[in-house]
């Protein structure tokens, strides 16, 4: 577990595990690389490597939003969006999951006559809450719909 030792706070700013589980992967790598395990060198890594993750959660984010077209989600939207990329269910990735949702939405209302900017939104985000399920009570479900 990543988390500083005078502050007990996990280093990549998350209590997700799918998100957890990448960062000892990309710290040992780079310490490798860089041919050094000496105490400092790891705590100096293991900060670099948080930030870095949180940059690439927001990139996600913004790709997915501007992907379907939406530029309008919040930015608490926009990191949860992120957290799905590191995110699986039933072998596929959420992220890539919820675009081709909104993407399937987004045709199936134009067919229909439908508002497509609602429907692409409504299907980018029908599996919002399992960017948060492991991290507080209740079904992906109801915290989507929260």
């Amino acid at each position: 577990m990543y988390t500083c030792a005078k502050c007990n706070v996990l280093a990549c700013g998350s209590q997700d595990p799918a998100v957890r589980e990448k960062m000892p992967k990309i710290d040992l790598k780079k310490l490798i690389q860089e041919g050094g395990t000496h105490p400092v060198r790891i705590e100096k890594s293991v900060k670099k490597s948080g930030e870095e993750f949180k940059k690439r959660i927001r990139k996600e984010g913004k790709n997915a939003a501007l992907n379907m077209g939406l530029r309008e989600l919040n930015k608490e939207l926009i990191k949860n969006l992120g957290r799905l990329y590191y995110r699986t269910s039933y072998g596929q990735n959420v992220l890539k999951h919820s675009l081709e949702v909104g993407h399937i939405a987004g045709m199936l209302a134009a067919e229909l006559g439908a508002n497509v900017y609602v429907a692409k939104r409504a299907g980018l985000l029908h599996d919002i809450g399992k960017a948060v399920d492991q991290t507080q009570e209740g079904t992906h479900i109801q915290l989507g719909v929260e």
